[in-house]
Order: structure tokens, then C-alpha cells, then sequence
């Protein structure tokens, strides 16, 4: 009887330790496998914030590219006024007078617009009016902010 006792627990031991062995790798698995969706979740949130950088760098980047556009916009145009060369007292004096000048009829036109101007015709939900008041405020800006970016320029030179 203990020889047939030991034929049948041989198997049955082995098929205890098969289930056991079969136990340990469900186990393995399953940590395998938080692990490596730890690692996938990990990589989600680097490549966001990757992407998220790169869009802030992209946006910088951009605006840096603006920047210098204007910048080098303004230098051509002082380059432009530079490029006359020497001119003579008399031209000097109505040349100082072409840009105060220009600003001072902008603003006048802009307030003879404002009071003048009728209201019948619209243009894009605009009445001309309005039209012509946004474009010839625009234009004043432009002139004055010009006009005094350049005069800052002209102290700035004075002073080095």
C-alpha cells in the first residue's frame, strides 16, 4: 500500500507544484505588466510634455521671428532716409518738416472725418465713415509712432 500511495502522491505532488509554479507566473505576469504599463504611462506624459514644450519653443520661436522682421522693416527705412546723402541746409530743414508734417495733416484728417463725414454707405457692416476713421487712425498711429521711435533713435546716436 505505501508503494501505491507513493506512485499516486508523485503526480499528485507534481501536478501541487505545476499549479504552485503556474501561481508564481500569473503573479510575474501581472507585475510584468503593471510595470510595463507604468512605463507606457510614463512615456504618455514625457512625449506630452515634450509636445507641450516644443510648442512653446514653436510659438517663441515664431515671435521672435516677428520681432526681427519689424526690426529689420525699421532699419530699411532708416537706411532708406540715410541713403540721401549730404544735402543742403535749405533741403535739410524741409526734409526735418516732411514727417511732423505728414503726422500733424493725418491728425487733422482725421478729425475733419470724424465731424464730416456722412453715414449713408456701409462696407462689411462699416458705414465709410467708420472706414475711413479706422484706416486714417491706423495711418496716425503709424506716423506718430514712427516719428517718435525715430526721434528716439536720433537721441539715442547723439548721446553714444
Amino acid at each position: 500500500m505505501a508503494f501505491l500511495a507513493q506512485l499516486i502522491a508523485g503526480p499528485i505532488l507534481g501536478l501541487v507544484g505545476s499549479w504552485v509554479g503556474s501561481i508564481f507566473k500569473y503573479f510575474e505576469k501581472k507585475q510584468d505588466l503593471e510595470a510595463q504599463k507604468l512605463r507606457q504611462d510614463h512615456e504618455v506624459a514625457l512625449t506630452r510634455m515634450n509636445l507641450e514644450a516644443r510648442g512653446k519653443e514653436m510659438e517663441n520661436e515664431a515671435w521672435l521671428a516677428q520681432i526681427s522682421a519689424t526690426a529689420e522693416m525699421l532699419k530699411g527705412s532708416y537706411d532708406h532716409d540715410a541713403s540721401y546723402g549730404p544735402v543742403s541746409r535749405t533741403a535739410a530743414v524741409y526734409l526735418r518738416w516732411v514727417r511732423p508734417g505728414l503726422t500733424f495733416l493725418l491728425l487733422v484728417l482725421v478729425a475733419v472725418m470724424f465731424f464730416f463725414a456722412g453715414d449713408q454707405y456701409r462696407i462689411e457692416g462699416l458705414s465709410i465713415q467708420e472706414r475711413i476713421v479706422v484706416s486714417t487712425l491706423m495711418m496716425a498711429e503709424a506716423a506718430v509712432t514712427w516719428w517718435f521711435a525715430d526721434r528716439t533713435r536720433d537721441r539715442q546716436k547723439e548721446r553714444a
